[in-house]
């Protein structure tokens, strides 16, 4: 959530103090344009990064033995003395 509001607030600075023509259009569109792009890509890779971080935090959650013993519990699941469920 942060990542995203932080990337709209740069984009609606980035585009509310580009210099403007008498008919408000921008003076320097490409440059706009260009700068615009630069911060979809960083906004696209930090957005990634934080996807990856919440995966992985998951992903060790979900592996840990208290995952696995309350999943066994929920479940209801069974077993014999070696170890099979049934």
């Amino acid at each position: 959530y942060k990542t995203a509001e932080n990337y709209l607030k740069q984009r609606d600075e980035l585009i509310n103090t580009a210099p403007k023509d008498e008919n408000g259009d921008f003076e320097d569109e490409s440059q706009i344009d260009s700068d615009l792009d630069d911060l979809d890509k960083d906004f696209e890779n930090s957005i990634s990064e934080d996807y990856r971080t919440l995966l992985k935090n998951e992903y060790e959650y979900l592996t840990s033995e208290e995952a696995i013993k309350e999943t066994i519990i929920a479940n209801e699941y069974e077993f014999t003395q070696d170890g099979k469920q049934f």
